[in-house]
Formats: structure tokens, sequence, C-alpha cells
């Protein structure tokens, strides 16, 4: 895992995410929140922005 990857439970800033399993992006406007699992089951996530 490198600075750009968060799996489900790390804290993580504003931006674009995209799911490594099935490429759904969501974008978060909180200053910090809780990564949550995609709705296809996967737990990792990739910052794109």
């Amino acid at each position: 895992m490198d600075e750009q990857t968060f799996s489900v439970g790390q804290l993580a800033g504003p931006g674009t995410y995209r799911c490594t399993a099935c490429g759904r992006t969501v974008t978060e406007y909180a200053l910090s929140f809780e990564i949550e699992p995609c709705a296809c089951g996967g737990i990792t996530f990739r910052r794109v922005d």
C-alpha cells in the first residue's frame, strides 16, 4: 500500500476515491472521514484526484 491507497477503517481527507474491486468512485468533502466498504463488498480504495 502507498499513501494513495486506503482500506476500510482508515481515516482519510476530502477527495475522490475509486474502489479497486469495481471501479465505483466516491467523492468526499468532509475534512476527515472513515473509509467504509463499497456496495460491491470491496474494502480497498485508491485516491484519484
